[in-house]
């Protein structure tokens, strides 16, 4: 007979690198799995050198039986969201387990304690650690190509879920748009209309990193203020996120949008690195290491990924918005015949965000992915959790 499930709290170094590799244990060989690299996610993790810890509180669990590990989970809660009068934003993440109920009701159980003493009243997730980093379970598409910053979990993990009492919240959907056939498209001519003509589009220059993160920041929290969950960015996280990939990085990977000189608009593209280490199994030592540089100095990638969008809530329903995304997109062709790209994902997007979906397709993106996010309603807390 199975021992029981038993709960390690996350708090060493040595605990948190066995909690990284995780996935990679549960799921090897699984259609459409790669392990993340566990250099990017420790740097995630670290409490020090990531600034979103210096606005959230943040636990983890791994789950063991059998002197086996089989699960994890954290739980945060975030300080920094605008409604700071209500509940605390809690959440719940790096959910991975084996196909078996005791097992996730044993990790979302602790989890959920621990945001109940806190006093959160609704938890989402997952959010990996925040919603601005990487979120969602996936329900479709599971063998499709892997996406940098975006997670891939088992077919299972949705019913795991469904069964420890989690709804669905919303579904975030990815696109795909295929650079050689933007050409020519509807919202492309948007472009030449007479409103578009006071637009200026420009590289962002990472030679002045915090200047730049700054406005695009700001751009940022106003487009997506109104949103499904949204957290406010700050800079310093921005700024983290951008030197985490910078030798990644090609040149023409932010461009902001400008109105008479005032920005308005912005996309920042990333290359889609795991086409780089999709074979390395999350390692880099000891020689995945000199893949990655080679990949990094030959900067050819077939995918790019947009992970940040937007246009200034004022502009949402003019005709400048669908001028400022056309002019962006050429940029993104640009781009892709610099280097090689024949593919950009979009995401994520709300299901419900018609305006933007709407865009995407009028450009001929299909959506090919959908993300879930869950939500739980909690009981009052009404004593301490050990």
């Amino acid at each position: 007979m199975a021992q029981a499930v038993s709960l390690e709290r996350i708090d060493s170094p040595g605990q948190l690198r066995r909690f990284v590799a995780l996935p990679r244990r549960l799921h090897a060989g699984a259609p459409g799995f790669v392990s993340p690299l566990d250099l990017e996610q420790l740097d995630r993790l670290d409490r020090k050198r990531n600034p979103w810890f210096r606005r959230a509180e943040f636990a983890a669990w791994m789950a063991w039986r059998d002197g086996k590990p089989v699960g994890r989970v954290s739980a945060q809660v975030d300080r920094l969201p605008a409604a700071a009068a209500g509940p605390p934003a809690g959440s719940f993440g790096f959910f991975d387990a084996e196909d078996d109920d005791v097992v996730a009701e044993s990790l979302l159980g602790k989890a959920e304690a621990w945001l109940r003493e806190r006093h959160v009243a609704t938890v989402i997730g997952p959010l990996n650690p925040s919603i601005n980093t990487e979120c969602g379970v996936v329900v479709d598409s599971f063998e499709a190509a892997p996406m940098i910053l975006m997670p891939w979990t088992p077919p299972y993990l949705p019913a795991l879920l469904e069964r420890s009492g989690y709804r669905k919240g919303h579904d975030l959907l990815a696109y795909r748009l295929e650079l050689d056939r933007v050409a020519g498209s509807p919202l492309e001519k948007m472009r030449d209309v007479r409103a578009g003509a006071r637009l200026a589009t420009r590289a962002v220059d990472l030679s002045r990193l915090d200047t730049e993160a700054a406005i695009l920041v700001d751009l940022f929290n106003d487009a997506w203020h109104d949103n499904y969950g949204f957290a406010p960015l700050t800079v310093a996280e921005l700024a983290h996120a951008v030197r985490s990939l910078r030798p990644f990085v090609i040149g023409e990977c932010g461009t902001i949008v400008e109105l008479d000189g005032r920005p308005i608009a912005f996309a920042l593209v990333v290359p889609n690195l795991a086409e780089l280490y999709a074979p390395l199994d999350g390692r880099i030592l000891p020689f995945g290491w000199l893949r990655l540089l080679f990949g990094a100095l030959r900067r050819r990638y077939e995918w790019g990924r947009v992970v940040m969008l937007g246009v200034r809530r004022e502009y949402h329903h003019s005709v400048l918005a669908a001028a400022a995304s056309s002019a962006i997109v050429a940029r993104f062709r640009d781009m892709g015949r610099r280097y090689g790209i024949r593919h950009i994902e979009l995401s994520w997007v709300l299901e419900d965000n018609r305006p933007l979906r709407r865009m995407a397709e009028v450009l001929g993106a299909t959506a090919y992915r959908k993300y879930r996010l869950y939500e739980k309603t909690l009981p009052p807390h009404w004593g301490e959790v050990t």
